[in-house]
């Protein structure tokens, strides 16, 4: 008898689980979409798409030195 209630429990920790990844895969699936345009088919595609967008604020930095370089110049 306790094997069988221990069976019902555990089926119903799988059931809630199961549930839970539905839930978290239906989250991810805009993120997955958007990384798939960038160009993030794999992981090595994640890997350069975040390399991308950690060089961003040292774009921008440059972008802004360059503007008050030309505007300074002009």
């Amino acid at each position: 008898m306790a094997e069988i209630l221990l069976l019902l429990t555990l089926t119903s920790e799988l059931k809630i689980w199961q549930d839970r990844a539905n839930a978290a895969e239906e989250q991810l699936k805009p993120l997955q979409q958007v990384l798939y345009v960038g160009g993030a088919v794999d992981i090595t595609g994640v890997r350069q798409l975040v390399e991308r967008f950690e060089r961003l604020p040292d774009l921008e930095a440059e972008k802004t030195a360059l503007k008050g370089g030309g505007s300074q110049a002009g």
